[in-house]
């Protein structure tokens, strides 16, 4: 899966509820969210991610499977322009 490493605030991932990772003291990663599944397509890498989000277009709303302390939860994101 991909590790979400932040959510700018305002964004479509905020609004989802989805969370960034979070970076200790000693600069470890800890994941918060983990994307597994853009409408139940597998995305195991970063290429994947972006090839699947580019089959959708602004305002389509997508079904996000996130792996988050070690529960498969489902989000619902309505896509915005990036930045």
């Amino acid at each position: 899966g991909i590790v979400i490493l932040g959510v700018s605030r305002g964004s479509a991932a905020e609004a989802a509820g989805l969370k960034g990772a979070v970076i200790s003291p000693g600069g470890e990663i800890a994941p918060k969210d983990i994307i597994i599944a853009i409408d139940d397509k597998p995305v195991t890498t970063v290429d994947k991610l972006m090839t699947r989000l580019d089959e959708y277009r602004v305002g389509d709303t997508i079904k996000i499977t996130i792996l988050r302390d070690g529960q498969v939860v489902e989000v619902s994101v309505t896509l915005q322009p990036g930045e």
